[in-house]
This record gives structure tokens, C-alpha cells and sequence, in this order.
């Protein structure tokens, strides 16, 4: 399983209606094209919203799966509510840095 950490620092005061449109968005889709995300969370105070997606198999197969899903029409018909909204976005790769309790 390849993850990737997505981290989006939201205008704060408009953080909840991006989240609303991302929840009723995101997942389903990302789904449709083999990804899982496994979580999401958004620290209210200062708009910060970060988020896994999840694909089975190494970085190349990731990759590959990301850019079917970037390149479909669905991707690139999606409508955030304002573009405004998204001070910045950063993206990596990520693996677990402590053992499991």
C-alpha cells in the first residue's frame, strides 16, 4: 500500500465549506478510480486540512492510478466552491514513523 499526505491550509473562516464539498466529492471519486481514504481531518482554529489517499501497490502503480484519476473528465469537471478558499497545498509521500501500540 503506497499513501500519500495531502495537506491544505484552508481560509479558516470558510475552511467548513470546503470540507462540505470535499466530503461530498472526493472520497466517492477517488474510490471509482482505486483509491482509499483512509482518513481526513480538519483543525478548525487555523484551517489546516489534511488528509491520506491510499493506493494498493508501490509509488509507480500510485502514480499511475493519480494520473488516470487527474486526466478523467470527472477530475477535471470538479467544482471547489471558491478557488479562494485554498491558501496552499503540499503533497508527499508518506509511511507510518512509529510502530503500532
Amino acid at each position: 500500500m503506497t499513501l500519500q499526505l495531502r495537506t491544505y491550509q484552508l481560509d479558516p473562516a470558510r475552511a467548513g465549506e470546503f470540507v462540505t464539498w470535499w466530503s461530498a466529492t472526493m472520497p466517492a471519486l477517488r474510490q471509482r478510480f482505486g483509491m482509499q481514504i483512509p482518513f481526513a481531518y480538519l483543525d478548525e482554529n487555523s484551517g489546516l486540512f489534511v488528509w491520506g489517499v491510499e493506493v494498493e501497490g508501490d509509488r509507480e502503480a500510485f502514480l499511475a492510478v493519480e494520473k488516470a484519476y487527474n486526466d478523467s473528465p470527472e477530475r477535471k469537471a470538479l467544482k471547489p466552491p471558491d478557488a479562494a478558499i485554498v491558501r496552499s497545498v503540499s503533497a508527499g509521500f508518506a509511511r507510518v514513523a512509529t510502530p503500532p501500540a
